[in-house]
């Protein structure tokens, strides 16, 4: 019997290393992210492609909340049938070629609030940005909260550059 339970205990223990260097990671704030979510669903609509004013404030809103959890924001500027629009970056961790980017969109379908149609993936984002604030990742990563669905439009490549 105590053999199965040192093997069971051997089994279902995560194998994982303790991170090396640096602090943990705090968690996720449950309250803060529905804030987030509740922000850019009531307060910017609607946000689709048709309102880019509505899509312009969100941007404020989420390079505001970038740049408060210790994020380098920048903007890149798109264009889409005569009307511009900013993708938000926020940057953590060391300068350099490798890097991980993370997005989601920030506009939705129609004029629907588009609580899971992004705003939850944008909170998420902003949750991210706490975290990476906290705790530096070991290689560089790009947090982007894309203005439209389709990410870069007309020929413009994203390079993370504003």
């Amino acid at each position: 019997m105590v053999l199965l339970v040192v093997a069971w205990f051997a089994v279902t223990q995560p194998m994982l290393p303790d991170r090396p260097d640096g602090p943990s990671p705090k968690s996720a704030d449950p309250a803060r992210l529905l804030t987030h979510v509740s922000v850019l669903t009531n307060d910017f609509l609607p946000r689709n492609w048709e309102h880019p004013d509505n899509l312009s404030r969100a941007a404020e809103y989420i390079h505001d909340r970038f740049a408060d959890a210790g994020g380098i924001v920048t903007y890149q500027p798109i264009e889409m049938d005569h009307r511009f629009y900013r993708n938000v970056i926020a940057r953590f961790g060391p300068d350099g070629q490798e890097r991980i980017v993370v997005g989601a969109h920030y506009d939705v379908y129609e004029d629907f609030p588009g609580a899971d149609d992004n705003a939850s993936g944008v909170g998420g984002l902003i949750e991210l940005a706490h975290l990476f604030g906290s705790a530096p990742p070991p290689v560089g990563v790009e947090l982007v909260a894309y203005a439209l669905g389709s990410g870069p439009i007309k020929g413009i490549p994203f390079s993370g550059e504003a």
